[in-house]
Order: structure tokens, then C-alpha cells, then sequence
């Protein structure tokens, strides 16, 4: 199939210090992208970067290039910019796993201070990230903080907070903090929706900055239970739990270790059981 290759729309994606150019064939699929990843900081020129993502659609056929290679192809363009997404953070974990203590946690930022919400997926990170958005805090991830290896001052990946439709139902409305997108998808013959919240741009917190953490706070949803905060002692369980949700650990290995102990040893950290949204804010509100 042949793909028009000289009509190009390129921007660069800029996360801390990881650049992606990213050229599209399809100025649509362009503006309909910049929309899902309007969390990213774009910018149209800069000078080098780290690799080549190319989308190009011909005929309701989509094809996305890494660095001159075919990496996906699909008959839905919808399909094909959710998978760039997905892949550009994974590229991420890859070229800055030596640079940063990489968690897989939500980081909400409020009154210049951060808090982390490490935790595995399901385990409410998402959730909190909405509710809190909607008490004054300010977005960075639900999905990775990037740990500054010497100041431990906190940043993240900031991309569209995946919404499943239980946590959708929590909302009635997630206006004027969050832009709701919805995707009608087609697989394996059934139709399936996917749903994002996108951070207002008054809720997004600085990435240009990284941020002093107040607190880390593993969160874990319990319908059945209270909401509460309880201290995990002795710090060494900490810090044990932190390295488990690392995404970088293996390639840190013993500054990983010690980049782990440090950030206990100077942080609050909590076991945080969350039932009802409301005690949960006011409960985090506290440590900002």
C-alpha cells in the first residue's frame, strides 16, 4: 500500500529529558493526538532528540514507524495513536531508567509540594489522581514519578489518566478539571469503549519543574472498609514496598537501593486504605 510520505506535520514531545519527534501524514490525526497527549509539552523545533515516531494513514489503513521501522499497523487510527502513546512510555522507562528512580505511582502536586501514590494497576491510583484533582491539586502522572537521583525532588510522565467505567460512575461530572475523551474501539469483532480524562491545562503542574515530596502514601481500595492512614514501621518495609512498585530497580541495582532508603528516611510514608473520595482529600489534603 503506498502512503503519501512528502505531506509531513512533525512536533517534538519533550518529557523531562527525553525528546521524541513525531511526524504525522495527517494534520487530523495530528490535532486528534495532541488532544489525548495534551499533558506532553510540544514544541516545534529543537535541537536533537532521542527517536522518530512517523504515523501515516492512507484508505482507513494506519501504519506507525520507529525510527524507520514498521512497529503496528491497523485498520483504526484511533487503535494506532493509543498504541504511540502506550509505546513513547515505554521508551521513556527505557532512556531514562540510568537518569531517574522511575516508580509506577500516581504524583499530585498542591501548595509546591508532591505527593506519591505508589501502587500497582487497580490498586486506585487513577481514582485518587481525579478526586484530587478536583480538591486543589495539580497533575503530574498516575502512572510514573521520575525521581531526581540526588535532590529526590519528584516529576513523572504525564500522560491521559486511563478512566474504567467503575471509576467513571464515581463522577457524574469531571468538568472544568478534567476533559473527558471517549474511543468506541473494534476488537476481535466486539465493540469496546475506552475512556481518558485529561487534565485541564490549570491543572497541570510545571514540568519544567520537579518537586520537594511531602508524602508517600500506598493506597489500597477496600469497599468494605473505613478510610484511614496507618504508618508503616520500620521504615526498612518502606522502603522494601518502594522498590517493588521501581520500575528501574534491576538496572539500579544498589543506587537503586540506596535512592530508596534515602526517600524513606526523609518522607512520611503511610499505608492508606481508601473507601469514600471525600475522607480520602481531606485525609491527603493534610500534607500539603
Amino acid at each position: 500500500m503506498h502512503f503519501n510520505l512528502e505531506t509531513r506535520y512533525s512536533y517534538f514531545i519533550k518529557v523531562l529529558s527525553f525528546v521524541v519527534k513525531l511526524s504525522f501524514n495527517s494534520r487530523i490525526l495530528l490535532k486528534e493526538f495532541q488532544s489525548l497527549a495534551s499533558s506532553f509539552q510540544f514544541v516545534n523545533r529543537i535541537r536533537g532528540f532521542d527517536l522518530e515516531y512517523e504515523v501515516l494513514t492512507r484508505n482507513h489503513r494506519a501504519l506507525l514507524m520507529k525510527d524507520g521501522e514498521v512497529v503496528y499497523e491497523t485498520p483504526g487510527c484511533i487503535d494506532l495513536l493509543i498504541k504511540l502513546q502506550e509505546l513513547i512510555l515505554k521508551d521513556f522507562i527505557r532512556f531514562t531508567k540510568n537518569r531517574y528512580y522511575l516508580i509506577h505511582s500516581a504524583v499530585l502536586v498542591k501548595n509546591g509540594r508532591a505527593i506519591l501514590f505508589p501502587g500497582a494497576s487497580k490498586s486506585g491510583k487513577s481514582t485518587l489522581s481525579i478526586a484530587l484533582l478536583r480538591h486543589g491539586f495539580k497533575y503530574i502522572s498516575d502512572e510514573v514519578a521520575a525521581i531526581n537521583l540526588s535532590t529526590l525532588r519528584a516529576n513523572g510522565f504525564p500522560r491521559a489518566i486511563v478512566i474504567r467505567e467503575k471509576t467513571l460512575s464515581l463522577f457524574p461530572a469531571l468538568e472544568p478539571e478534567i476533559n473527558h475523551l471517549c474511543y468506541k474501539l473494534v476488537s476481535s469483532g466486539k465493540n469496546r469503549k475506552i475512556h481518558y480524562g485529561i487534565p485541564s491545562e490549570k491543572k497541570l503542574a510545571s514540568m519544567k519543574k520537579a518537586f520537594p515530596i511531602s508524602a508517600i502514601l500506598f493506597p489500597k481500595y477496600n469497599p468494605k472498609g473505613a478510610t484511614f492512614l496507618s504508618e508503616i514501621k520500620p521504615r526498612s518495609v518502606a522502603v522494601f514496598e518502594l522498590m517493588q512498585c521501581s520500575l528501574n530497580q534491576r538496572w539500579l541495582k544498589e543506587e537503586g537501593f540506596r535512592t530508596a532508603a534515602r526517600l524513606v528516611n526523609q518522607t512520611e510514608c503511610y499505608n492508606l486504605q481508601t473507601n469514600n473520595l471525600e475522607d480520602v482529600c481531606k485525609i491527603v489534603s493534610k500534607f500539603v
